[in-house]
């Protein structure tokens, strides 16, 4: 009887440890970002905001512009966000903060119930938001990606802005869906870039994209209107497969090879002005009347 009582009492202590550092959680977390340890975090619902502009000490770089260094390799997995998360922050009329993560930043299987931005911010390590969702608006506009960016089997409710952003390396939307409006707008994408079966609902701008190796649209859907108007491809750009409802390609560059075989035109397609260096591409397959290129 007397082992079993202190064994009831360790479990008893064990678990009272136990939920005090799950309560204490984003505590330590602050903690060890200030220390530049790295951070693994699983399961965990976040009631309140996260804004990594308020966890360490600002540096001024510019006219009234701040910076975040962020030393940690930080990975939350399966967990809940559902006030904003934030790495950027001009409330402030005289100064405008953003943050540079120096290692991983990777958020695998989370959800966000609110504001995601992280506006400006520069990545050094992987990039990894596979399988997340997005029930509140993004912003990765000016963003720059060193490693490989994941994005693949994300859902985004909301406006998703990537316009300006750099990705240096590989870059992976495949089987992505896009509720509402998306723009890459002038965003360039250095590496092989994956948007092959994503599935985008509401307008989407490509506008003055620039992309310097091979880019996937494969099995991709534009339900309403897209515009590639004055793309440049300097890989081969793929979009076999792909369902186009309304969709502009007007005075792009394609240096590589153009492919549109096997993929369906509801309302139209212009390519009208633009520039195939390796032959235009076959579309004898589609309605004449739904093809505009001149």
């Amino acid at each position: 009887m007397k082992h079993f009582l202190v064994y009831f009492i360790a479990l008893f202590i064990m678990g009272c440890t136990t939920q005090k550092a799950e309560n204490n959680m984003g505590a330590d977390m602050e903690e060890l970002i200030q220390k530049g340890g790295n951070i693994l975090i699983k399961g965990k619902t976040f009631e309140s905001e996260l804004d990594f502009c308020s966890l360490l000490e600002k540096h001024l770089i510019g006219n009234s512009l701040f910076n975040i260094p962020v030393q940690s390799s930080i990975t939350f997995q399966n967990c809940v966000f559902k006030g904003p998360v934030k790495a950027y922050n001009n409330d402030d009329a005289d100064e405008t903060i953003q943050t540079t993560f120096h290692n991983n930043l990777s958020f695998l299987s989370c959800k966000f119930e609110s504001e995601v931005n992280l506006r400006s911010a520069t990545i050094y390590g992987r990039t990894d938001f596979s399988g997340s969702e997005f029930f509140g608006p993004v912003n990765f506009e000016e963003s720059s990606f060193y490693q490989n960016a994941y994005f693949n089997k994300c859902k985004f409710g909301k406006e998703l802005r990537f316009q300006n952003s750099f990705f240096h390396q590989k870059a992976n939307f495949m089987n992505a869906e896009f509720e509402e409006l998306v723009s890459f707008q002038s965003a360039v994408f250095n590496g092989e870039t994956q948007f092959s079966v994503a599935k985008f609902f509401a307008y989407a701008d490509m506008t003055l994209l620039d992309c310097r190796t091979s880019i996937f649209f494969t099995y991709a859907e534009f339900l309403k209107k897209a515009d590639f108007g004055n793309a440049r491809f300097v890989g081969d750009a793929n979009f076999i497969s792909s369902l186009h409802v309304n969709s502009s390609y007007e005075n792009c560059r394609f240096m590589g090879k153009c492919k549109f075989f096997k993929s369906t035109v509801d309302v139209l397609l212009k390519l009208d002005g633009s520039f195939f260096l390796m032959g235009k591409p076959e579309l004898g397959f589609l309605d004449a009347e739904k093809v505009s290129l001149d």
